[in-house]
């Protein structure tokens, strides 16, 4: 769409009547006419006055100016459609970033949270004071050493943790006791 309409170049609105246009584009070709104009402004006043009289050759006939409003409206509403259609598309851009942000309807990116971390804990101290609970059950207990003696994998990782567990409280008790000798 051009930057200035007829309309804007003659300064009337667009359901101004025939006889506005007439007189805006009398005032209009008056105040910029080349003959009028300094020699410095003449180049401008012919430019501006080839705008006018543009404009009203367009707007002061019925039949033009029919024509130019419907070109005119099919012009704002292209304009509608494509600022629609890139909101459009900006909207499906931030939705399939969020989407891409997820896996699974988990969120990929996780912030570590106070809460978080006390809620890890608080799991898995449920978790040991019920496979402790269940290792004083005999059936329980024999089912957990079978379980344990037959899967090689388990076996390695609780291994690691007893030792890593072992290792920390056997330092914790070197410290203690070497705060006392």
């Amino acid at each position: 769409m051009s930057k200035n309409t007829l309309y804007e170049v003659l300064e009337v609105s667009e359901n101004a009547s025939a006889e506005v246009i007439e007189k805006a584009y009398k005032v209009l070709a008056k105040k910029y006419h080349p003959d009028l104009q300094s020699e410095a402004n003449k180049k401008s006043a012919e430019n501006k006055m080839k705008k006018i009289n543009e404009a009203y050759d367009v707007l002061g006939n019925e039949e033009k100016r029919k024509e130019y409003d419907k070109v005119l409206e099919q012009e704002r509403e292209e304009q509608r459609l494509k600022q629609e259609m890139e909101l459009e598309r900006q909207r499906i851009e931030k939705e399939q970033a969020n989407q891409a942000s997820y896996m699974n309807g988990y969120k990929v990116k996780r912030r570590i949270t106070k809460e978080r971390v006390r809620d890890f804990f608080i799991t898995i101290g449920v978790m040991v004071l019920i496979i402790t609970a269940l290792w004083f059950i005999p059936p329980t207990h024999d089912w957990l050493v079978s379980f344990y003696e037959e899967n090689p994998i388990l076996k390695a990782i609780i291994d690691v943790i007893v030792s890593v567990i072992t290792g920390i409280f056997s330092g914790i008790w070197e410290f203690i006791t070497g705060l006392f000798t």
